[in-house]
């Protein structure tokens, strides 16, 4: 469990989100939770689980959110024009992982290490029609003041799971962050306007990971134009692809990764620590069903993020659920 210095660390630490998005209003237009845990798909490792809860804030009136000070880095590598709907959306979330054996109180010094994240990320895009642009700013912390070795046991206890033992081995706090700038385009409709295609990239740097994502979205569905942009929050874990307006659709996405760094498998980033080795290439599949009655939707997907190797899949596969509500 957390000592009291780790949660006096996780406690500035959230002060210091509520003082960065203080500008914003908490009267927002939508709200999404989402739920990522590789239990559903029992199993019990690697990327074990993760907790988002999110807030968007949409154009009313012929006036578009401001971005906030969080993107501001990156804010110049969007377009001038003006698009048809602006969002700023935030995301304040919890992962965590654990090597493959859990049962061990000194876990393979060669698996992934045990470690958490407690994150908040801030995701300001705008829709043209046809494409989307977006640029995210992630900021968190990695180690035992994320909480995550809490959470972990909690959620054990309530599932009768076997408790993990490696939790003294996990990374050291350490500040991490990640900036993203990415872009979703709709290829094309079916006649009906009951099928489309979208692709996707987005290439992030950081201390938390630097990568470069790309890939293509096949969906079945009704009101398929309403829900497109939503694809792009899934890369920052802001949300699964969302369904508005009664519509419905099922989807199948398959991508691939190019990954420089990313601190789970590296380890500490300025002091020594457990690592694993790092794939730098992946091919990722993702497939779900989206549906929405009114201001409610729900999502739920698989995802495998490494399924061409199935040495790691069990690092990066996991079932996750999405429940939104529009408030407007």
């Amino acid at each position: 469990m957390m000592s009291n210095k780790h949660l006096f660390d996780s406690i500035l630490y959230l002060s210091f989100i509520i003082f960065v998005i203080s500008n914003k209003s908490f009267a927002a237009d939508a709200i999404t939770f989402t739920l990522d845990n590789d239990l559903f798909i029992a199993s019990d490792d690697g990327y074990t689980n993760g907790i988002y809860g999110s807030w968007y804030y949409f154009g009313r009136d012929n006036k578009q959110p401001d971005s906030s000070l969080l993107v501001l880095p990156i804010k110049w590598s969007m377009p001038n024009n003006e698009g048809e709907l602006s969002v700023d959306a935030y995301s304040i979330g919890q992962s965590m992982f654990t090597p493959g054996d859990i049962h061990v109180s000194n876990p393979d010094p060669n698996d992934i290490p045990y470690a958490g994240l407690l994150f908040l990320s801030n995701t300001y895009m705008v829709s043209y029609g046809s494409y989307a642009d977006s640029i995210t700013t992630t900021i968190g912390i990695i180690g035992p003041a994320s909480g995550a070795e809490g959470t972990q046991e909690f959620i054990h206890q309530i599932t009768g799971s076997d408790q993990p033992q490696g939790w003294d081995f996990q990374l050291e706090n350490e500040v991490v962050f990640k900036l993203t700038r990415g872009r979703m385009w709709r290829n094309w409709v079916s006649e009906n306007s009951h099928f489309d295609l979208l692709s996707g990239a987005d290439i992030g740097f950081g201390t938390l990971e630097s990568s470069i994502n790309a890939g293509l979205t096949l969906r079945f569905g009704r009101k398929l134009s309403s829900s497109h942009i939503t694809g792009i929050l899934i890369p920052s874990r802001t949300s699964n692809f969302v369904a508005v307006n009664d519509g419905w659709f099922a989807y199948l996405m398959v991508g691939g990764r190019l990954v420089a760094n990313h601190i789970i498998f590296n380890g500490n980033t300025y002091r020594d620590s457990r690592s694993s080795e790092l794939d730098h290439t992946h091919i990722t599949l993702t497939s779900g069903l989206a549906y929405s009655w009114d201001k409610l939707s729900l999502t739920l997907a698989y995802a495998d993020l490494s399924f061409t190797d199935q040495d790691k899949s069990n690092v990066s596969r996991f079932g996750t659920v999405t429940i939104g509500w529009l408030f407007r």
